[in-house]
Parts: C-alpha cells; structure tokens; sequence
C-alpha cells in the first residue's frame, strides 16, 4: 500500500485546467472515444427538461448531510471533511453489502457517525481529533460496524478443535486501507498543529482566498494545498504512454468534492451569507467532477464513453460486461462487483470520465441555446456528477457493475 508519488503542481500553475488537459490527452492517446450522440441523448433525453432549484441543489447536496446536531460551525465542518476524507472503499462495495446490507459510502457514514459520538480517542470534547484519526485501528472499525472481529477456524490438526482467529476477510482488507489513510492524516494533522482535520481545511480556504483572484485560483490553491500536505487526498497517476513516456493524470476527487460539500452545506440559504465570512469558499461551478467508480460506470452505460477501442484489455472486457448486463433482466435487489481493473486502467477510465463531464457540460451549453433550455445553459461538471451519483441509487442503475480496484483509499 502505498501514496502517490506524482508531485503536486508547482505554485502559479492552474491545477484544474491541467487536470481537464492531461485526461483528455490520456484519453485520446489510448484510443477511448467520446460519442456525440450519446451525450446529446444524455443531456435531452436522461437530464429532466427543467429541474426546479431544489432539486438542482440536491444534486450537489448528494452523500453529506448526517442526522447529528452540531455545537458549532466548525464542529459541522470538521465532520463534512471527514466524510469525505474517509469517503473511499468503492472496491468493496459488494462485500459491504453482504456483511452489512449497504454499500461503501453508506458505512463510510455510520463510521463517521460513530467516531463522531463515541470517540475512540477519549476526548470527547473535541470528537474526530487528529488523535482520533491516529488511534483507529481495522479492529476498532469492525466495533464501531457491529462487525465480528474473530472468525471460527478448525484446528489444522485436530479438527474437532474450534479456534477464534482474526478475520482476514476483504471487510478486514478495507478497514486496514482505510486505516493506513487516516493514521497517516493523524499524524500529519498533528505536526501542523492542527488539532482536527476541520482546522486545516479552513485554514486552507481562507488562505486560498486571500491568494486567489478568481474561484478558479481560489479552488486550484485550495485543492493543491489538501494533496500537497494531505497524500491521502493526492489522487493522481503518471500514465505510461507510447516510447516510455508518462503523462501524470490528477482526478484528486475527494479534494474537489470537499469543496463543493462544503458550499453547499453553509453558503446556501438564510445563513450563506454570513457563513462566507467565516468560510470563503469558491464557487464549485468551476471544478471538474469528482471521479470515483460510480461516475465511469454510469457513462459507460449510457454510452458516451466507448471503450471498445481501447489499447488497455481490462477496459474492453468491462465495457463488454457492461453490454450484456443491459440485455438482461432487472433484478432490483442484486448487488454484483464489477471487472477488477489494475491501477492503470482505473485511472485511466477515471480520467476519461474528468474529460467526459467536461465535454458533457460543454454540449449542454450549447444545445440549451440551440433548444431554449435556459437551464442547460448554465450546466455545471458538478451538476452533472451530483445527477449521476444521484442517478446510481435508482433500482435500475444499481445493478449496474460498477468497475472495481482493490487496495486503494482514493475512491
């Protein structure tokens, strides 16, 4: 297990724009084309025609609000950030669902939910502490999910001897990725001096904004602070492409998503306002989405990205998997994993889906001139990442396998 080794970008540099750059030159250089026709039947077709503000909001509220009350705004913003900092584990989304009955993301909440209330630290004045975050052990977590720790083996000699033994199941697997990834933000947190995870974020944005002219530079420097002293949130890949060269592929979609997050859960409503003061974050109408394994698979299986073609074997066979699972009958209640992908490959596709939403997002501006859709004019890449996302938990696009990557704690 082990963190990126591409380097942040150097100061002055535009991370989003190269983001949007190096995945589309990954793209084009692995032959994974991007149909046309397939985003128009998307954006008239599957967006609804004309979505009320609320419900575009819901979009980007997707995935954050917990049922806790908080003392504080910093105590609501520090739990935000560790939702999303933990907000990983998509590889084992089938095997949640059968110790747990719920997917990744949904027992990334209740072990947010539980540290947050039963503090494993003992310091229950300030929950969720670095201390917090160093202490966590996969032991700890199986507790907090109401997991057994130990497994019955027989005894190898004498079989009628029933032993207790660790699990080292792949629940256990994912517990321990994740809490490779927390212990070393612990740790980090606390040589900063940073007391939570929450300090430094708002220290991040207020700095960024301080620095920053634009919401586009203002969200680059933020993003680019949280990967630079935060591995846990660098999400990037140097990709190999043809005479061994590289291209490094940044996705970082749990940097760009705690951004959004936080805009909507405190600059929205009555109290926006106010909350900007103390919380300026840029606006996410200028951030690329946020790539995990629900965004590539969704777009493969509305076909606008098409894999056939492409030079890696993993991605041929899944797009075929995806292909036949559409000729099938619907089974609501069936969870199934999807093609297992090697890193490459993951951030590969993962790449693709940064471009896509931006070509996505670029049609749809232009069709809702073309059409008179006034909404579409204004289409965001995070509005159409909040619509997928969202889109994902219907009964029908449940089923979808979603691509799988073990071992990783960046999606």
């Amino acid at each position: 297990m082990s963190f990126s080794d591409v380097q942040p970008i150097k100061d002055g540099q535009n991370l989003l724009s190269i983001m949007r750059e190096n995945c589309k030159k990954a793209r084009i250089a692995s032959h994974i084309e991007l149909k046309e026709d397939a985003i128009d039947s998307f954006l008239l077709n599957v967006l609804p025609a004309d979505p009320s503000p609320s419900e575009l909001g819901s979009w980007l509220a997707s995935g954050f609000k917990l049922p806790l009350a908080y003392p504080s705004l910093h105590a609501e913003v520090n739990v935000l950030c560790h939702l999303c900092m933990l907000n990983s584990l998509s590889g084992y989304r089938t095997a949640f669902h059968k110790a747990l009955g719920q997917g990744a993301h949904k027992t990334i909440v209740q072990i947010v939910m539980s540290l947050y209330i039963a503090d494993p630290a003992g310091d229950s004045s300030r929950p969720l502490s670095a201390e917090t975050l160093v202490c966590l052990t996969p032991m700890i977590l199986l507790d907090l999910l109401g997991l057994p720790t130990h497994e019955e083996k027989k005894h190898e000699s004498s079989p009628a001897v029933v032993m207790g033994v660790r699990r080292r199941d792949e629940i256990y697997e994912a517990l321990e990725t994740l809490c490779i990834a927390a212990n070393d933000t612990g740790k980090r947190l606390m040589e900063m001096k940073c007391p939570d995870l929450g300090v430094f974020v708002e220290r991040t944005i207020k700095e960024s904004a301080r620095l920053g002219k634009t919401d586009e530079e203002r969200a680059s420097l933020a993003a680019n602070t949280l990967i630079t002293a935060l591995p846990v949130f660098n999400d990037a890949y140097n990709l190999p492409l043809k005479n061994g060269e590289t291209i490094p592929v940044h996705i970082h979609k749990r940097a760009l998503l705690l951004l959004s997050w936080l805009h909507s859960a405190f600059l929205s409503g009555d109290q926006g306002k106010a909350n900007f003061e103390k919380l300026p974050l840029p606006d996410p109408a200028v951030l690329p989405a946020f790539v995990d394994n629900v965004i590539p698979s969704l777009l493969v299986h509305f076909g606008i990205i098409d894999l056939r073609n492409a030079k890696q074997k993993g991605l041929q066979e899944w797009n075929a998997t995806l292909s036949n699972k559409q000729s099938q009958p619907v089974e609501s209640d069936s969870v199934q994993a999807g093609t297992t992908l090697t890193r490459e490959e993951a951030y590969l596709i993962r790449a693709c889906s940064v471009d896509a939403c931006h070509a996505i997002m670029l049609r749809g501006r232009q069709l809702g001139k073309e059409k008179n859709r006034l909404w579409l004019e204004g289409i965001t890449e995070a509005l159409i990442d909040g619509f997928l996302w969202t889109q994902a938990k219907r009964p029908d696009l449940t089923i979808v396998p979603r691509m799988v990557e073990k071992k990783t704690f960046m999606y």
